[in-house]
Order: structure tokens, then sequence, then C-alpha cells
């Protein structure tokens, strides 16, 4: 969930419902834009976290780790993330996830059934199961004639 400095009860509801649905770890971190005059090391001091470094090349995006919050919790710590909010240098706060990666199964297609709907000269077109529905959806969109001639389409996959 985004923390933001709106109305607390309808993000306090957005939380929730979603933590329902998703039913995920929250982790001890959390990722925080300070303003650009702010010192990371100071401001993660004053809020008893230890600043774990500058998040990739993003500017004044860090990630702080709690030093009491346990390192795993089933449930958001809202008065963590809100005391954060809450700190004249910081402009956003979100409290991180553990994130569960699980290899998609590709034998749930039938490839040379589904590669016959499309007249494709390419021999390793059955192959490529990620091209299918419910993953990129690329086959919803040729089915409407969509070719994208003249277009270059650029995929960078992190797995």
């Amino acid at each position: 969930a985004v923390v933001s400095t709106q109305s607390t009860g309808t993000y306090l509801l957005l939380s929730w419902t979603l933590a329902l649905a998703v039913q995920c770890k929250y982790h001890h971190t959390w990722s925080v834009e300070l303003h650009p005059e702010a010192d990371p090391h100071e401001v993660a001091r004053h809020l008893d976290m230890d600043n774990l470094g500058g998040i990739g090349s993003i500017p004044h995006h860090y990630l702080f780790k709690h030093r009491s919050h346990p390192r795993y919790s089933d449930s958001h710590s809202h008065t963590v993330t809100s005391s954060v909010v809450k700190h004249r240098h910081v402009r956003h706060a979100t409290q991180q996830k553990v994130l569960r990666r699980a290899k998609r199964d590709s034998s749930v297609f039938n490839r040379e059934e589904r590669s016959s709907e499309f007249n494709f000269n390419d021999k390793l077109f059955p192959k490529q199961w990620y091209l299918f529905d419910n993953y990129n959806n690329v086959t919803g969109a040729w089915r409407q004639g969509v070719t994208g001639r003249g277009i270059v389409v650029t995929i960078l996959d992190d797995g």
C-alpha cells in the first residue's frame, strides 16, 4: 500500500483490505523519499532507524531499517509508517513487503494448438508460452488485428 498524507482512515481501510486479499509479510525496512536538503543519516537516527543507503540511482530515496521492529511481521506497522511520514524532511515512505516469486508453469498450454491460431513463420513460436493469454496478453491484441508494424518494443525481464 502507498503511504500518503491524505485521509488516514481511507488509507487504513485500503491497507487492511489489501492485506486481507494478499496475505503478505511485511519487512522491518521502509523506502523513504527525503527532501533534497535532508541528511539521510540524521533523519534515520531521529526516527530510531538505520540508513541502509540509497535506493539505486533514484535521487533522495533511501532504505531505512527500524531498529526495534521485528524483521518480519504479518501486519503493516501503521505506527512506524505514520511517524516516518510526519517527519519534516520526509516526502513519502512505504513499508517494504516480502515478495514471493513463483516460476510460471508453461506446461498448461497446448503450444502446437495455440500457435496454429496465428500464422507466424517462426518455428520457436510454440515455445514462447509467455506471449499467450494470462501472461503478457499479447495474443489478445493480435486477435484484434494489432500488428505493431513500425513500432519497436523492448521487454526487460528481471527474472
